[in-house]
């Protein structure tokens, strides 16, 4: 991290880019989802290892992008993305990402999205929300 530190110019304590209050992450399994996406089943590589052995973080929301509708993606951007890593999950483990619009607009949408082992166990849950893209 101090290398990290070292590229990059941190905001002072008291500048917050983000609410620290914004609440606690809504979950897929409590989500009151208005249309459910099939369910992907991405397999981890030894791309996706980190040097622990893990699945690396960021590969949690590649999977997680990955299993969104294309012509959703086409259509909109990102605006908020807020995650939660609950548990590892390993280069052999059998995982399935799961995703649901809750809200959708002409102009915006908000998603749920969980990534689960195939016991059950939750390894990563989000919300997303999206803006529709500029013509």
């Amino acid at each position: 991290p101090s290398e990290v530190e070292s590229f990059i110019t941190l905001p002072q304590k008291e500048e917050h880019w983000a609410d620290p209050d914004i609440g606690k992450i809504h979950r897929f399994d409590d989500a009151e989802i208005i249309e459910r996406w099939p369910t992907h089943y991405p397999i981890p590589t030894y791309f996706d290892i980190d040097y622990n052995k893990h699945v690396n973080n960021v590969v949690y929301v590649r999977w997680m992008v990955s299993a969104m509708d294309e012509s959703f993606l086409e259509g909109y951007e990102p605006a908020v993305v807020d995650v939660q890593w609950m548990h590892q999950t390993f280069r052999n483990d059998k995982v399935q990402v799961e995703t649901g619009v809750v809200s959708r607009t002409d102009t915006e949408a908000e998603l749920v999205h969980s990534i689960r082992k195939d016991d059950g166990t939750i390894l990563f849950e989000a919300n997303t929300k999206w803006r529709k893209k500029p013509q």
